[in-house]
């Protein structure tokens, strides 16, 4: 039943497509998570050479956590499709899966938790940064410790009781519709609320060039996941009320797909802002207010890179 279990959200009943097909979408699918891999291992060792934030690195760990359970999945998935009396291999999946899930959405709460990073340090002068990060570590454990109790309840449940695990699965479906709603939401309003800060920030022509298109690429990064988590959310609230019904068409073009782009355009975004850090190394022959206003100078043009 393990399978069937996770095939509240990812596994599906089959209907749809011919196990050619699914074998065919679940390759592409591991060729596309083996390369995300790669790509974020590479930038984990880039990461430690000063190149990047300690953001970026984590966000680079996040994914490189994500890809490689998905990767794993992907192959247990074509193993289950030929035998799904594989007990073994179907818990396997589910714990490959849970772990793809979690990194999921810690990924989105790391992302935003950096542009309300920025918006508050603006505000406070470049203070506030341990606070920050501490609701963002909370969020992202009740995250997951919610996400492993539906499952664990639910998987208690599904031999004895398929009803009862139908609807407990049902209500962190409601849950996590509600969540993803949530995200979205705060995306475009500390999305805005970023852009209004970093338009405040004078700066020289050449720097203004450099603004322009952080902010496109905050807005493109922002329009990506919003989509990502509203079509995820619409995958969830179809299958409500029949979690182990899911079509194979549903699960592909309402599930996969989005969690993939989502998940390559935050790598994207991540990777292409290197931590070129901030020019003060004369500032030992200034004064001490000098060297102070230089700081938060310094500060208010590094806070343009989300990867503070």
């Amino acid at each position: 039943m393990g399978a069937e279990l996770i095939g509240l959200i990812y596994y599906g009943n089959g209907d749809g497509l011919s196990i050619r097909i699914q074998n065919a979408l679940q390759l592409t699918l591991a060729v596309w998570h083996f390369l995300l891999m790669c790509w974020s291992s590479t930038l984990i060792a880039m990461s430690f050479q000063n190149k990047f934030t300690k953001l970026a690195r984590l966000v680079f760990i996040v994914v490189f956590a994500h890809s490689t359970s998905k990767l794993v999945s992907n192959i247990l998935y074509m193993i289950i499709i030929y035998n799904p009396s594989l007990i073994q291999v179907a818990v396997a999946f589910d714990i490959f899966e849970l772990m793809s899930i979690i990194s999921y959405y810690c990924m989105y709460i790391i992302v935003l938790f950096s542009w309300i990073e920025v918006v508050f340090r603006v505000k406070h002068l470049g203070y506030g940064e341990e606070k920050i990060h501490f609701w963002r570590n909370l969020f992202c454990i009740v995250t997951a410790l919610f996400i492993l109790t539906v499952y664990i309840i639910s998987d208690s449940f599904v031999s004895k009781s398929p009803g009862l695990a139908n609807m407990v699965f049902g209500i962190g479906l409601i849950a996590i519709s509600v969540f993803s709603f949530a995200l979205s939401i705060a995306f475009i309003f500390y999305g805005i609320k970023l852009r209004q800060m970093v338009m405040s920030i004078q700066l020289n022509t050449n720097a203004n060039s450099g603004k322009n298109a952080f902010l496109w690429k905050v807005a493109f990064l922002s329009i990506i996941f919003i989509l990502c988590l509203d079509i995820k959310m619409i995958h969830y609230i179809i299958n409500v009320n029949s979690p182990f019904s899911t079509t194979m068409w549903d699960l592909y073009a309402l599930n996969y797909l989005p969690e993939v782009i989502a998940v390559s355009v935050a790598l994207f975004f991540f990777g292409s802002r290197s931590n070129t850090g901030s020019d003060s190394s004369s500032s030992g022959s200034l004064s001490e207010t000098e060297r102070s206003n230089i700081e938060r100078r310094e500060q208010k043009k590094g806070l343009l890179s989300v990867n503070q």
